[in-house]
This record gives structure tokens, C-alpha cells and sequence, in this order.
């Protein structure tokens, strides 16, 4: 799952279902404002 940095909501639900950051897509995005943002890679194990 890859979720921006600032959808803070998003985060928090992945995390709510077992979902953990697994690495840092730095500077990934560039958005409508001409500003950078990292995208948040995450994933779940199912063991």
C-alpha cells in the first residue's frame, strides 16, 4: 500500500488494520503547490 505522507488519516487506518511502514519513497511526489512529499510505503505480513 502507498499512501502520501500527509494523509495522515490514511496512515492511521492501515495502521488500525495491522499495516506497518516498510520504506521511504523520498521526494516522490510533486503536488499542485511545487512542493515534494515522501510517499509511505506499507505492508502487512500475513503469518
Amino acid at each position: 500500500m502507498n499512501v502520501l505522507e500527509t494523509d495522515d488519516k490514511a496512515i492511521r487506518l492501515y495502521e488500525k488494520y495491522g499495516f506497518e511502514v516498510e520504506g521511504i519513497l523520498k521526494n516522490d511526489k510533486i503536488l499542485s503547490d511545487g512542493d515534494y512529499y515522501n510517499t509511505i510505503l506499507m505492508g502487512r505480513f500475513n503469518g
